[in-house]
C-alpha cells in the first residue's frame, strides 16, 4: 500500500503513514497527541470533553453546541424580568434607595449568578458555533482550516452539501442526536469536488474495490485488505507500545478502533492536529 509522509496540506486519495504506529491511515485523519490514536476525519480535540472530535461524534459536538447555546438563550429570555428585578433591586441598595421590591438577598444573588454565567456561556457557544458553522459549510475540519495554498478538494459547491458530509443526507435526523440515518461516508474515503458519488457502502468486496482504487494499491489488495482489517478490529500494539484508553473521559464515539468509534491506532504528527 503506497503511503506518503502526513503534511499540514490537502493529501486527498493518500495513506500517510504513522511513524509512531508504523500504520497506515487513509485521508483527512490525523493524529492525536493527548490521546495517542489517530482520529478520522478528524477536526480537534476538545479540552471540555476530554477526546477528540472527528468522523463520528463531530455530528455530536455541533448539536451539543447548538443545544447548549439555544438553552443559556431561552433561560435568559424567560428570566428576563425577574433578572431586571433583581438587578433594579441590586443598584438601589447599592445607592441606599428603597427597594421598590422586598427581594432576599440569597434569591437576588442567585438570580444575578446564572444571568451573568448564562450570558458569558451563551456568548461561548455562539462564537464556537460561527466558527465550526462555517468550517462546516466549507466541508473543513479545524485542522484543515489552517492549510493554505491550495483549494479545498472537498467542497462540493455548496452548504447543504457539504453539510451533509457529516450530518448525512437532508432529514428530519439533522435534528437530532442520533447517528446519521443515511450517512454518505465510510470516514476512510470522501466525496471529492469535481467527481462523481461514488456509492460509499454496500458489500464488502466493492468497497475494498473502491478503496484499492482510492489510495492507488496495486492489483492485489492483500495490504489494502490488512489495512481496512486494522480498521475493523483494530490493529493490536506490541508489548513495548503505549497503550490509549478507549474513549477518554468516557465519551462514546471518538476512541481507538476505526470504523466502531471513528479512530485509528496512532499517527505521525510534525506539528499539532497532523
Amino acid at each position: 500500500l503506497p503511503t506518503e509522509r502526513p503534511m499540514l496540506a490537502w493529501q486527498p486519495g493518500v495513506a500517510t503513514a504513522c511513524v509512531y504506529c508504523s500504520a497506515p491511515r487513509p485521508e483527512r485523519a490525523h493524529h492525536c497527541r493527548l490521546c495517542g490514536v489517530c482520529i478520522l476525519r478528524m477536526d480537534h480535540h476538545c479540552p471540555w470533553l476530554n477526546n477528540c472530535v472527528g468522523f463520528k461524534n463531530h455530528k455530536f459536538f455541533l448539536l451539543a453546541t447548538f443545544y447548549g447555546l439555544v438553552a443559556c438563550v431561552v433561560g435568559v429570555l424567560t428570566a428576563l424580568p425577574e433578572l431586571a428585578l433583581c438587578l433594579d433591586a441590586a443598584v438601589r441598595s447599592a445607592q441606599g434607595l428603597r427597594l421598590n421590591v422586598e427581594l432576599p438577598w440569597s434569591a437576588t444573588c442567585a438570580m444575578l449568578t446564572f444571568g451573568a454565567f448564562a450570558a458569558l456561556l451563551a456568548s461561548i457557544l455562539a462564537a464556537m458555533l460561527v466558527a465550526h458553522g462555517q468550517l462546516l459549510a466549507a466541508n473543513m475540519t479545524s485542522v484543515e482550516g489552517h492549510y493554505r495554498g491550495a483549494m479545498n478538494p472537498f467542497d462540493l459547491g455548496g452548504p447543504i452539501a457539504n453539510v451533509a458530509q457529516v450530518f448525512g443526507a437532508p432529514g428530519f435526523d439533522w435534528l437530532l442526536p442520533v447517528a446519521p440515518w443515511r450517512p454518505l461516508s465510510d470516514g476512510i474515503t470522501f466525496f471529492r469536488a469535481g467527481k462523481a458519488p461514488e456509492a460509499q457502502d454496500g458489500d464488502d468486496a466493492y468497497g475494498e474495490e473502491l478503496w484499492t482504487s482510492r489510495y492507488r494499491a496495486g492489483a492485489k489488495a492483500g495490504p489494502v485488505a490488512r489495512m481496512f482489517e486494522w480498521l475493523r478490529i483494530g490493529r493490536p500494539r506490541p508489548p513495548s507500545a503505549p497503550t490509549a484508553s478507549p474513549g477518554r473521559g468516557g465519551a462514546p464515539y471518538a476512541s481507538v478502533r476505526y470504523t466502531a468509534l471513528g479512530s485509528v491506532p496512532g499517527a505521525h504528527s510534525v506539528v499539532p492536529g497532523v
